[in-house]
């Protein structure tokens, strides 16, 4: 049972939770109310709304991927996209190249530690230059 007040009198009215949703007339007075929706009701919409939401979702990434791979197309036919777009290039580990610890720790990581060995080199050339010991 679904248990409401009449909007114009206030009388308690009771209606069966088949006519959740639905308009119904108070004995009392004769206004027409909205019966409220159940629990059982309120859990469908609410999950409906859910469901809703979650297709949009995906209707927008699938959207968005469908227009990165066109882009990639246009680009790879006009030859601005390498060969080897999307694929892992292997870390050249050579010895005389220090080409490899760029790519395994990063621009910043070189970037500080270059800072900081100049930043010494500046040191010691001033050092030396102003008879520091």
């Amino acid at each position: 049972m679904i248990r409401y007040k009449c909007s114009k009198c206030k009388i308690k009215l009771e209606t069966d939770n088949s006519f959740s949703g639905q308009l119904d007339t108070c004995p009392g007075c004769g206004e027409v109310n909205l019966a409220p929706l159940s629990k059982k009701d309120k859990i469908q919409v609410k999950k409906a709304r859910r469901a809703k939401k979650r297709e949009e979702k995906l209707i927008a990434r699938t959207k968005k991927i469908e227009k990165f791979n066109q882009r990639i197309a246009v680009l790879s036919d006009i030859g601005k996209v390498p060969p080897t777009f999307g694929t892992v290039k292997p870390i050249n580990h050579s010895t005389n190249d220090l080409g490899w610890l760029n790519e395994l720790i990063g621009d910043a990581i070189m970037y500080y530690i270059l800072f900081v060995y100049m930043s010494l080199f500046i040191i010691l050339v001033l050092g030396s230059l102003l008879g520091w010991s």
